[in-house]
């Protein structure tokens, strides 16, 4: 029999000893105790608080036209409650919490014209009266319209907009002042639109009400009548208000056109609905007739056939975005809750569902044996640039997340990942052990169009009508879907960009996925199309267009031509046909038998490659008699243990070949696989509703196939994935979890059945507009702890730390620092950097795996310090710390050496002054207005520099003497900004700021310790100012600048014996 007809054997597993099962069954670690807050009464149903009585002269509440504001409770009000465990109604107790913060953390803009920004194509911004006419009526000017739009389908009418620094104003006079670098911001908040039809009426035939009311509105007065226990109300008040609504209105304008005097009338009764004074919302004039204060109105194009006829059924456009981008998610997380109903992963995230054991990775010699036995490797990794291997920590944390038991438990993985330690390589293997364990999967098919089936009985839609143009995959194929989440941008870029980059494998790896694909999608030179970005709609869009409609590289012609389709394009202009440029780069199967020959070429040498390495996995396992030496943490940590380079090569060479049998595998069921993925541009166009689950899950998993790794930001996944209900995302990577809020990643793990979380919660915290004492306020109403439970203090990968079962404890003072499992190999920064970062965060457990190297900074400014500055002049800006920094970057620049660097500091203020500085006497440091401007792009705090690495660091502190002690103590309170701002030079860092002062500050005391060590080793005295003499600063004039697999508890409770393969 050949290699093409026969069947993979069953799939076996390869593991650790029998022996090893009783030494891992004595791992003893403590169970996570929930905490039920603080002693106060947890509020499950809501607030019990009454609504506030009406402002005098305004209708009692019995009065239909008054919104009644009621508690949160069951949406059948005839429904018995749940009895909750008290797991559960913590949990409810933090949703209810994080549900009170995004209430009152508005969307905002900086002006109300910026909301049509970049989408002028779709809609405009137009003034609500022109002359006397309104848009919707004669007399109003007409529009430009873009190509392919005419008229409207309909207009928002947007009433009234709250300035953000006017209720932070209000809400410090309520709770007191925040302390920070941070302010309230200039931008605006809607307060409400009404949806119009194009006619002017309400008869929108969508069944929605028209008018919305902001969460943040709404929620504003509650918050400053002391009522945070409201705001889980919000579902419940926003449903009262669109009845007020439909009660009132509907019937008088269901055929009449709205005039100026209903939309004042409107207005008015929204107001004094909702509580509002002056003071927050300023009111036009009635008198005025809103013309002196006219509005904004946003018109939405109606889009039109080349012909002019308007597109049929063309979709109503979503409402603008008024509120928080989480709260819709977070809302439906508490009804399942309230309700009882299982959320496996976001239970688990959460604590609901607690944890049986708790192992501490780094207290137990044999906990760390068993996860890095030869057995547990997965059979594929990722062929890095330089064939580079993980490092014993890397490799234990891949072991256990994709261990088989694991991915059936929905497990909450965290990773503690310091800067430098190889957070990105950790993910990159994930994604290839996933990758090729999926092409397992796909091995078990003679022919790949086996693996799907027409759906027919029960249909494909709600309705129960079948789709005949949509496939059913095979549930063995199902669970590997790869969806990188943060809520940082650069982190979603860093995945799209980076990994499908020529740079980001082996130059001898010699596979290619579509790369012509990738490389128009990207923008640059690329390997494969092995990730993209997707998230906002533009994303999305370019995504569509690009990967799927594009007539040269579009995946859409080139299937086609393997289902035995010829596609051709024709030349609008001259009729002229050519075949796509694809067919010459990529060389798609032509037809339908060469697709099944390339398939069953593929698959034979797929399987004889996985052959070969389960055979090496084995004979390793079986030779790993011993066990790893731990008594060195510099070898251990940066050990490669037990397989060869040779071993490792072929796990490479096995993620290659995984690769190819994607791309056959997919031409070979090219027709089952064009029609589903035809279907995911509609799912990703929002335009996918009216399918049962089975059909989006068979849909999605069909565009991870074709591309296995997508990224989203966290405040897109709602949208982006709204016809996504149930978890159908295999695996969930959540990037830079530290700097996320907790409530931020609901949507997403909602949708996931595992997680992966990798982030560091002592860099970059989470950044929370609400003001902190309102914050404290807030977890005290929802009796839970906010140190622990609410942003900045909690974060997602606090959170997923706190969900893993394995773990690690970091001594720091008062006791240990509790993390998951930790990365400690640490390649970035050169002394006296790395041993700051590793004593203020890290107990001193990272190893420094850096090599030497050269610095044309260090060479021009000597070796790292601290240099002492006393300015005489108590205030935030030093004028002679910016002359250290003008002579600094003077001498660089002097000596020939180019301009790597970070400026940083705690404040905005200082930042602010040092472009000023760079700017005004660029001439001065010896370089051009242009090179000045560039380099203020270097220049930030640290929330600007998070995630970036240069040569050197000039760390500016400001804010000397008494009076900014306090500034002092926050920005050296807790150890993130320190450590972020040191671990961004890999090779030389100069502290600029008075030594006294600061070494007073919390965590810069050891800052201050470290460096005095390191310039005495290096004859440098401490404080040191620079030898050249401070130079006056001119003031010149320049521009502003899932498988099916056994069910166990735990990897720890396996039978390693039959081990894994």
């Amino acid at each position: 029999m050949s290699t093409t007809q026969r069947r993979r054997p069953p799939t076996q597993f390869i593991g650790a000893t029998d022996d090893d099962v009783p030494e891992v069954a004595e791992i003893v670690a403590e169970s996570r105790k929930a905490e039920i807050g603080t002693g106060q009464p947890i509020r499950v149903a809501g607030s019990q608080h009454a609504a506030p009585a009406a402002p005098a002269g305004q209708p009692a509440q019995d009065d239909e036209s008054v919104l009644t504001v009621l508690p949160a409770q069951p949406a059948n009000p005839a429904e018995q409650p749940v009895e909750l465990s008290p797991s559960q109604k913590k949990g409810l107790a933090v949703l209810d919490a994080w549900i009170a913060a995004e209430v009152l953390t508005p969307e905002t803009v900086k002006d109300l014209k910026d909301i049509v920004s970049g989408r002028e194509r779709d809609m405009a911004a137009l003034d609500l009266v022109y002359g006397d006419a309104l848009p919707w009526e004669e007399g109003y000017p007409e529009t430009e319209f873009p190509n392919l739009r005419a008229g409207y389908l309909a207009y928002d009418v947007i009433f009234g907009s709250i300035p953000e620094a006017t209720a932070a104003v209000r809400l410090e006079e309520v709770y007191g002042q925040s302390f920070g670098d941070g302010g309230a911001g200039s931008g605006v908040s809607i307060l409400a639109t009404l949806r119009v039809a194009p006619n002017g009426t309400l008869d929108l035939k969508d069944g929605v009400s028209p008018f919305s009311v902001s969460a943040y509105g709404w929620g504003l007065v509650r918050a400053l009548n002391r009522d945070l226990g409201a705001m889980p109300g919000w579902k419940h008040a926003a449903a009262d208000i669109s009845k007020s609504f439909r009660d009132l209105f509907d019937d008088r304008f269901k055929d009449k056109p709205i005039d100026k005097a209903a939309i004042l009338e409107i207005y008015y009764w929204m107001l004094d609905s909702l509580g509002f004074d002056e003071k927050l919302v300023s009111r036009p004039s009635r008198e005025s007739d809103v013309v002196s204060k006219p509005a904004k109105v946003i018109g939405y194009y109606q889009r039109v056939s080349p012909d002019g006829t308007p597109v049929p059924k063309q979709r109503m456009p979503d409402a603008l975005i008024m509120n928080s981008f989480f709260l819709s998610d977070l809302l439906d997380a508490r009804r399942d809750l309230a309700k009882g109903i299982e959320q496996p992963l976001l239970d688990r995230y959460l604590g609901v569902k607690e944890q049986v054991r708790r192992i501490n990775i780094l207290e137990d010699p044999k906990a760390i044996n068993t996860l890095l036995r030869p057995g547990l490797f997965p059979e594929g990794k990722w062929p890095h640039a330089g064939r580079n291997q993980l490092v014993a920590m890397q490799q234990s944390i891949i072991n256990y997340a994709l261990h088989p038991a694991q991915v059936r438990r929905n497990k909450v993985i965290g990773v503690n990942g310091p800067p430098g330690t190889g957070k990105t390589t950790l993910l990159k293997d994930a994604a290839a052990a996933l990758i090729v364990r999926r092409a397992i999967a796909m091995s078990d098919f003679i022919h790949p169009s086996h693996a799907f089936r027409v759906f027919g009985s029960g249909g494909a839609r709600s309705s129960g009508r079948a789709d005949p143009s949509l496939f059913e995959l095979d549930p063995k194929l199902i669970g590997f879907e790869m969806l990188v989440a943060s809520s940082n941008n650069g982190a979603v870029e860093n995945v799209s960009t980076e990994w499908p980059d020529n740079g980001a494998i082996a130059d001898d790896a010699t596979t290619r996925y579509y790369p012509g694909t990738a490389s128009r999608l990207h923008e640059r030179e690329s390997w494969g199309l092995v990730s993209a970005a997707l998230g906002n709609s533009a994303n999305r869009a370019k995504f569509r267009d690009q990967f799927w409609f594009d007539e040269d590289w579009g995946l859409r012609n080139q299937l086609a031509l393997a289902a035995g389709r010829s596609p051709v394009i024709v030349d609008k202009k001259t009729g002229a046909k050519r075949i796509p440029a694809s067919f010459e780069a990529h060389r798609p199967a032509r037809g339908r038998h060469a697709a099944l020959e390339r398939w069953n070429r593929e698959r034979d040498r797929f399987l004889q490659l996985l052959d070969t390495v389960r055979k090496s996995l084995s004979d390793v396992n079986k030779a790993a008699t011993g066990e790893l030496d731990q008594s060195d943490p510099f070898h251990f940590h940066t050990s490669s243990p037990w397989l060869s380079g040779a071993d490792h090569r072929q796990r490479e060479d096995l993620f290659e070949a995984a690769i190819d049998l994607h791309r056959a595998f997919m031409e070979g069921a090219a027709t089952e696989v064009g029609s589903n993925l035809s279907a995911a541009m509609e799912l990703l166009a929002g335009r996918f509703n009216g399918r049962k689950p089975k059909v989006v899950q068979s849909v999605l998993s069909t565009l991870f196939i074709a591309v296995p790794v997508l990224s989203t930001t966290f405040a897109s996944v709602r949208r982006m994935l709204r016809d996504v209900e149930e978890p159908m995302i295999g695996w969930l990577f959540i990037d830079e979890a530290g700097q996320a809020t907790p409530q931020s990643a609901v949507g997403a793990i909602k949708r996931s059945r595992n997680a992966l979380v990798v982030g560091d919660p002592i860099q970059v915290e989470p950044v929370v507009t609400l003001n902190e004492p309102m914050v404290v306020e807030i977890a005290k109403a929802m009796g839970i702890d906010h140190e622990v439970d609410m942003a900045p203090w909690g974060s997602v990968q606090t959170f997923a730390d706190g969900a893993s079962e394995v773990f690690a404890e970091y001594p720091c003072e008062g006791g240990a620092r509790r993390v998951g499992m930790p990365l400690l190999a640490h390649r970035r920064c050169a002394e006296p950097m790395f041993s700051i970062s590793n004593q203020i965060g890290y107990g001193g457990l990272m190893v420094n795996a850096k090599r030497p190297s050269p610095s044309a900074i260090r060479d021009a400014c000597g070796p790292s310090r601290w240099i002492d500055v006393h300015d005489p002049v108590d205030e935030k800006w030093s004028e002679q710390e910016g002359m250290v920094v003008f002579n600094l970057l003077r001498d660089i620049v002097a000596r020939g050496g180019k301009l790597d660097l970070y400026i940083i500091s705690p404040f905005r203020i200082i930042e602010s002054r040092l472009r000023d500085m760079v700017i005004q006497n660029h001439a001065g440091i010896g370089i051009s207005f242009a090179e000045a401007r560039e380099l203020t792009r270097r220049i930030g705090t640290v929330h600007k520099v998070q995630g970036r690495e240069a040569e050197g660091v000039i760390f500016v502190l400001g804010h000397q003497g008494e009076a900014f002690k306090r500034a002092r103590g926050w920005a050296g309170g807790r150890p993130n900004i320190a450590n972020v701002a040191v671990t961004r030079a890999k090779e030389v860092l100069y502290i600029v700021g008075n030594r006294a002062d600061w070494s007073e500050a919390g965590y810069f005391h050891t800052v201050e310790q470290v460096m005095d060590e390191f310039t005495r080793q290096h004859g440098v005295a401490a404080g040191d100012a620079l030898a050249v003499p401070p130079a006056p600063i001119r003031e010149e004039q320049a521009e502003a600048p899932a498988p099916v697999l056994e069910d166990h508890e735990s990897i720890f409770d396996l039978d390693l014996g039959l081990g894994l393969g």
